[in-house]
């Protein structure tokens, strides 16, 4: 009989500590994989992204950070798949500039900015247009003579977002740009390599091997001021257009995440953007200095690009 009460108390006991250890393992965040999403092909920018913190992020919470890509949509696709997950953290994706620019311009998605909490922003890169190395378009000023005498081609990410509208942009000002989408990063890269478009609309850091390798070469910079990694490169705004709309990337998660697993993610990213391995990572990518921001400055500049863009939107007659 002692034997028998013995082991039922012994059974009773690590019952009572399994039921313990459960309840703790499912406290702790994060406690089984994270999904990281990404709204584009493999070996954009977006995706290399990813594929640099999710090694860090493993071994700092000693769980799986498998990335998994999902284009479509103009990067909507992505976050479907977010808003259709559980709010606890265990879903994270990759947000992009191009997106808002989709949503304020166009319209796309049926997503608001209310719907996920904005973690941080980790890369801001200004864009620029790109010729095969020996085109015969040889600088900024050969590109407006010869857009302004015939049609060129500009490979493009997507219609309503940063490369869309800044061509619609030159476009009303008198050049004879046609935009040609190419969801897949790698496929819009070699485009003009091809010869299938004359140009192609892109952050240097993401074409950063096609220009060592003398493939392609910037002729045109979007921004107000010259870049330091291209001097010698003009800018829009050099020229007369004043339109440079850096893109960006940042994560994300869905609205109603818990507090601590929010406050969890924010802190580890602001530790990872402190490291020499991410200030490396940034220069090799073209990334601007001023790239990281915190949840509160994120929020408040996608609300504020948001407002700005939609009247931009609408002062063009795009929406």
């Amino acid at each position: 009989m002692k034997k028998i009460l013995l082991g039922g108390c012994l059974v009773f006991s690590v019952i009572t500590m399994a039921g313990i250890w459960t309840a703790h393992a499912a406290d702790k965040y994060p406690n089984h994989p994270v999904d990281l999403l990404v709204p584009s092909g493999p070996g954009g920018g977006a995706d290399q992204l990813a594929r640099f913190i999710s090694p860090i992020l493993e071994k700092e919470y000693s769980v799986p950070f498998p990335v998994t890509n999902h284009q479509g949509a103009g990067g909507n696709a992505a976050l479907t798949k977010l808003v259709s997950s559980r709010p606890d953290g265990h879903s994270i994706s990759i947000y992009m500039g191009r997106i808002l620019c989709s949503w304020a311009t166009i319209g796309l998605g049926e997503f608001k900015m209310e719907d996920f909490e904005w973690l941080s922003r980790l890369v801001k890169q200004e864009s620029a247009f790109f010729v095969k190395y020996d085109s015969p378009i040889k600088d900024a000023q050969d590109l407006v003579r010869i857009a302004k005498e015939r049609p060129l081609k500009v490979a493009i990410h997507g219609h309503g977002n940063i490369d869309d509208i800044s061509v619609r942009y030159l476009t009303g000002k008198g050049l004879k740009f046609i935009s040609v989408p190419f969801a897949k990063p790698a496929e819009r890269y070699i485009a003009p390599i091809g010869g299938h478009v004359d140009v192609l609309y892109e952050e240097p850091g993401d074409v950063r091997a096609f220009i060592e390798a003398k493939q392609l070469r910037p002729i045109l910079m979007f921004s107000k001021k010259r870049s330091k990694f291209f001097p010698d490169v003009p800018t829009t705004y050099e020229l007369g257009y004043e339109i440079a709309i850096p893109n960006w990337r940042g994560l994300v998660v869905r609205k109603g995440t818990p507090e601590e697993a929010v406050k969890s993610i924010e802190d580890t990213l602001k530790k990872i953007v402190a490291t020499p391995a991410w200030q490396k990572y940034l220069e090799d990518e073209m990334g601007e200095p001023d790239s990281f921001l915190g949840p509160a400055d994120f929020s408040r500049q996608v609300h504020d690009e948001f407002a700005a863009l939609n009247a931009f939107a609408k002062e063009m007659n795009i929406k």
